[in-house]
């Protein structure tokens, strides 16, 4: 994920999904846009759309990726942790584009203590079709933390 700043106001690049196609697209987003002159932050990451959740899921590998499209099938499935590796001081931003819900537990132990993740409310975050998480990789803790 980089990080750009300018004076101009951007447009989003728009991802398309055709015929159940796997998409990996860049995204862009506004962060923060103020008033005329001040310049707002804009995140341009790859989306990446991993294999249907088909089971609970422990230390989720998804490769260096900021912007995940998941889902799950058949039932409702839980997310204990998410691999760390090469992760400091990352932003995780988790989409459940699948009309099963995705549950991202809180320090749950089927992962490894690294790879788990503070959710912040001490409960889980039910992510509901087309909801979303955003989640930091602290280096100071070794966890992941929910933002916002």
């Amino acid at each position: 994920m980089a990080i750009f700043e300018s004076p101009q106001k951007p447009t989003p690049t728009h991802v398309d999904e055709r015929d159940h196609r796997r998409v990996i697209a860049t995204y862009a987003a506004t962060c923060l846009h103020r008033s005329g002159a001040e310049p707002f932050v804009a995140l341009r990451a790859t989306a990446f759309t991993p294999t249907a959740l088909s089971a609970d899921v422990n230390d989720w590998d998804l490769g260096a990726y900021s912007l995940v499209r998941a889902s799950a099938t058949g039932a409702s499935r839980n997310v204990t942790g998410i691999d760390a590796t090469q992760r400091d001081n990352i932003i995780l931003f988790l989409v459940n584009v699948g009309v099963q819900n995705v549950v991202v537990q809180n320090q749950n132990v089927g992962s490894v203590a690294t790879n788990r993740i503070i959710t912040g409310t001490g409960a889980d975050v039910t992510l509901a079709t087309d909801q979303h998480i955003i989640l930091w990789y602290d280096t100071t803790t070794q966890r992941w933390r929910a933002l916002g």
